[in-house]
């Protein structure tokens, strides 16, 4: 209903702002390339966006093993949109400038950071929108693809967002 809706709102809200005061003392992990592995943040560019620079970051728990996942262990999932472009505030509007859903997570959850695909599909959009259907069909493909790659729990996927991203939370992540 539109009063829990409002609700969530400013729950999401009130959580950017703590958490981006607590930014100042976080160090994110290293972003590094190929394969996620357990303690760094690695760009992934999907199949679908092949030949593009359209690409999510994905970070794997602290605890994380291929071995662990594979016998069934689970973690949550935090899934972050990013705020726009606006250097004055800090804000990169890339994924690669996010740190809200790392200082959520601490390294215990598997941390995503989806991009909005800009209007002409070739790249990450760092302001507004871009492409609002193909925004959230790359959540709604790439969000199960993470679960079911790394062990994540799809009954514990929290979607989060810092200014912009905040109103991504309804806007793309209630879209349907």
């Amino acid at each position: 209903n539109s009063r829990m809706m409002r609700r969530l709102n400013i729950l999401a809200l009130l959580l950017s702002v703590v958490v981006s005061a607590a930014a100042a003392d976080l160090t994110l992990p290293p972003l590094g390339a190929g394969f996620p592995v357990a303690g760094q943040r690695v760009a992934v560019t999907p199949p679908e966006y092949a030949g593009t620079e359209v690409h999510h970051l994905v970070a794997l728990p602290n605890d994380w093993s291929r071995d662990r996942a594979a016998r069934g262990q689970r973690w949550p999932v935090i899934v972050e949109y990013t705020g726009n472009h606006h250097l004055a505030s800090g804000s990169t509007g890339e994924v690669e400038g996010a740190a809200l859903g790392y200082g959520l997570s601490r390294g215990e959850a598997i941390w995503v950071v989806l991009p909005y695909v800009a209007s002409d599909g070739r790249g990450n959009e760092r302001t507004w929108w871009g492409d609002v259907a193909a925004t959230v069909r790359y959540a709604k493909t790439n969000v199960p693809r993470i679960c079911a790659e790394f062990g994540g729990d799809p009954q514990r996927v929290l979607l989060c967002g810092f200014s912009r991203g905040a109103i991504a939370v309804s806007f793309i992540g209630l879209h349907d």
